[in-house]
């Protein structure tokens, strides 16, 4: 399922969600994907980072069983008032109490949308994973903390940033081609564009 919310400002608290939901009796840990949430204010200032609720998009999480997901998460995108449409962020994120890594990896680009993140920063935490059906082109990327993952699955990712150096965590982006080194390290099916922005491994 999906959300999809316009409006000057957010404020209060509650969460605004998307999760992947239960299958069934007997495939406890075969739940749904996350779903697609999207929030865009139009104020000028307004940034959904002060909402004090949740907006999530998980995969489905069996905390009965404390089994680990074997769905997708899904992905949740965040647009401040003043930033121009698909100038916002997006985020894949797991739940916090999901016991491992989801390593199945949300799949992106959409078929129908290559070129719909072009514009976008994409940030992956949370124990979540993306993997690539295509090659992909993001204004940003953020691999916040250590249980993020990055799979490129043989396919080429740009970056329209300035270069930065991502050696030590290298063991985060799986299927990127070889590790080349010299005066600006990196693997061979990550590119690098446009001086004048950052990007961020953490």
């Amino acid at each position: 399922g999906s959300v999809w919310l316009t409006a000057k400002t957010l404020a209060g608290t509650g969460t605004i969600r998307a999760n992947g939901g239960f299958r069934g009796v007997g495939q406890e840990t075969r739940g749904g994907a996350g779903g697609r949430v999207s929030v865009m204010l139009t104020e000028a200032g307004a940034d959904p980072a002060t909402f004090g609720g949740k907006i999530t998009a998980y995969a489905y999480l069996n905390t009965a069983t404390g089994r680990p997901n074997v769905s997708e998460c899904g992905t949740v995108y965040l647009q401040r008032g003043g930033e121009q449409l698909g100038c916002g962020t997006v985020v894949v994120a797991n739940d916090p109490l999901s016991p491992a890594t989801n390593f199945i990896g949300t799949l992106l680009p959409s078929a129908t949308a290559v070129r719909e993140l072009r514009k976008a920063t994409l940030v992956i935490r949370a124990k979540a994973g993306v993997r690539l059906l295509a090659d992909l082109v993001v204004k940003d990327i953020r691999l916040e903390d250590a249980t993020s993952r990055l799979d490129l699955d043989g396919k080429v990712l740009s970056i329209r940033s300035s270069y930065r150096d991502y050696s030590a965590d290298r063991e985060k982006i799986l299927n990127a081609g070889e590790w080349q080194g010299g005066e600006k390290p990196g693997y061979a099916n990550v590119k690098w564009g446009v001086p004048g922005l950052a990007i961020f491994f953490r």
